[in-house]
């Protein structure tokens, strides 16, 4: 190709000057599979295709999480079917890596490529059902999806922050609002549309493709095929009240234990959540939050609280629509730098590691939290092989979280956020981990029995099934051999 096409290509930027490197980097891929560029704006005129010479593309190419960079040769914003199976001939086709984006939520950037990014965000239709199931495309966002269901005081149990991506919310299991009463995102999913590795499109359900339905409820986003669409039974509103209870830090060893108890045993019409802040936080006047959302009448649920009474400095008891309930976190995507891990323990913690973590949070970095969602109620009434999220045992669900607007502070988020992992394993909890959150740190085969326990042997067999070659791989993906 000659210099001329590299002039025009600069007069098509309207971006960064990084943004002219991954140009040129686009265009030279191509060329060696004779592929020049008028070519590539000829596939830009039948399917929405941005380059990185496009306006768009320093935009799309993010994450929420900024950490990490990534530079893809283009990005497909799936609106049709024919535009994601087009998508996944091409990096067949040119042998080119690539991934699957449905909110760009992923906690470690897996959603993200220096390939090609298949982008499902703008595939956003909602429609709801004559009988009240809901069918939504696979780049709905919950904020939507919540605000859809109010319009006929339907909901589901969902997520916590608006702006995630239900897709892959429900893959990976779906912890959030109502899981006690509700069970998980996934308990509520009654059919997926996936496009194949062999670019085939098919329904799966309880009754269709069985097995493969039985892997899309918690092994994850990515590992068998593009899902496109899906189907979700709702519920009909009920009164709810939101709580907050504010409590000093020096409470920390009474409240987490009592806390602990108090969640696991109380009724189903509870789902609450503790949430440790830094006391190094000079902007915290409190460091815990005991927080939820209860089904019933006020003066039950100030009764369930009156045992952290003693200990709480402010309170507040507010009904409160699903709507507005769902829709107070993750508001704007702000260009934060996150670290998280995660745990699932299947025990009380004991007073000796509740003491450890006091002192973790005394010295804790002042962007650092710690938040702990309560388990249990329905989510248990399944068993741990009736769908792939293995954990329904678990009694907590622990999410260590360091964030920061300054990229210098990674590296101390990232040392923060791995020892108090670390101790709490040294603490005696099992190290088994909700696969929405990833843990990078984790060898080849740690991974698959930190996320999928005893399901592993199975969802390896479904994946040689449905992709004999592994096309739909990434970094900690389900892979062919996995073995218990």
């Amino acid at each position: 190709m000659s210099l001329d096409i590299y002039k025009i290509v600069d007069e098509l930027i309207v971006e960064e000057q990084y943004c002219s490197d991954a140009s040129r980097k686009t265009i030279k891929f191509f060329e060696q599979h004779a592929v020049n560029l008028g070519d590539l704006l000829c596939w830009q005129k039948t399917y929405p295709i941005i380059f990185p010479w496009d306006a768009k593309y320093n935009t799309n190419r993010l994450g929420f999480n900024r950490i990490g960079q990534f530079f893809p040769k283009f990005i497909v914003m799936v609106k049709r079917k024919k535009d994601a199976q087009w998508a996944l001939s091409i990096v067949q086709k040119y042998k080119i890596s690539f991934s699957i984006k449905s909110g760009g939520h992923d906690s470690q950037n897996y959603s993200l490529s220096d390939g090609i990014v298949i982008d499902l965000t703008e595939r956003d239709r909602i429609k709801m059902n004559d009988d009240y199931t809901i069918k939504i495309g696979a780049g709905v966002r919950i904020g939507f999806l919540v605000e859809e269901l109010n319009r006929y005081n339907r909901f589901i149990s969902t997520g916590s922050c608006c702006n995630v991506g239900v897709t892959g919310l429900v893959l990976g299991g779906g912890i959030g609002f109502l899981r006690r009463k509700y069970g998980l995102t996934l308990d509520h999913l009654i059919n997926v549309t996936i496009i194949l590795a062999d670019g085939s499109v098919i329904k799966c359900d309880k009754d269709n493709y069985s097995d493969l339905f039985w892997a899309l409820r918690g092994g994850g986003a990515g590992s068998f095929g593009i899902i496109t669409d899906l189907t979700f039974i709702t519920h009909k509103m009920e009164k709810m009240i939101l709580f907050d209870l504010w409590i000093p830090f020096k409470h920390f060893i009474k409240v987490f234990d009592i806390w602990q108890r108090f969640n696991f045993e109380a009724q189903h019409n509870l789902t609450s959540y503790l949430q440790l802040f830094s006391p190094n936080n000079k902007e915290n006047k409190e460091s815990i939050l005991v927080a939820g959302q209860f089904f019933g009448k006020k003066s039950e649920l100030k009764l369930l609280l009156n045992i952290f009474e003693q200990f709480t400095s402010y309170r507040s008891i507010r009904h409160k629509t699903f709507l507005a309930t769902s829709c107070k976190c993750c508001l704007s995507d702000a260009p934060f730098f996150y670290k998280y891990l995660n745990l699932l323990p299947d025990e009380y913690l004991t007073k000796e590691a509740i003491k450890g973590l006091e002192q973790i949070m005394k010295k804790s970095l002042s962007n650092a939290s710690i938040e702990i969602d309560g388990m249990g109620g329905k989510i248990t009434e399944f068993g741990t092989k009736d769908t792939a999220f293995a954990w329904r045992q678990a009694k907590f669900w622990i999410l260590i979280r360091a964030a920061s607007d300054s990229q210098s502070d990674i590296p101390d988020m990232d040392k923060w956020v791995r020892s108090t992992y670390d101790y709490l394993l040294s603490s005696g909890v099992k190290e088994h981990s909700y696969c929405n959150f990833k843990n990078p740190h984790l060898t080849a085969g740690q991974y698959p029995l930190v996320y999928w326990g005893d399901n592993v042997s199975k969802l390896s067999k479904i994946k040689r099934k449905y992709d004999p070659n592994d096309i739909f791989h990434f970094t900690q993906s389900i892979s062919l051999n996995h073995k218990k």
